[in-house]
């Protein structure tokens, strides 16, 4: 399944949510620069660099890149608008940061050995 079908199943089933909870939106030109920016530029490029990207590095590769994106994220948001979590997102990165270093570790090691033989 392409990324694109689950980000336009997502907005199918997100929209009549969004108009129940919020109603009608109204828009000027500005709100829909900024849609199509965050929704085209900033996430479909993304997406779409990251889904072309995966295909050339090992599973574990994969998932470690995967996972790091969320950690990323909230590093981000730490940094540009000043969000402070609080313990247990911060445990959760911890523990997510340690897997992503043993993943590394396994994947150098790995690597060493297969230059040896």
């Amino acid at each position: 399944m392409s990324t694109a079908w689950v980000f336009s199943c997502a907005a199918i089933f997100a929209a009549p949510a969004a108009f129940f909870l919020a109603g009608t939106p109204v828009f000027n030109s500005s709100d829909l620069a900024v849609v199509l920016w965050l929704g085209v530029i900033a996430t479909g490029i993304a997406y779409l660099l990251f889904s072309k990207g995966i295909r050339f590095v090992s599973s574990a590769t994969g998932v470690a890149l995967a996972l790091a994106e969320p950690i990323a994220a909230v590093v981000l948001a730490m940094v540009v608008i000043g969000e402070r979590p609080g313990t247990i997102p911060l445990t959760g990165m911890v523990i997510v940061f340690i897997g992503l270093c043993l993943i590394v570790r396994a994947e150098l090691k790995a690597a060493k050995g297969a230059k040896k033989i």
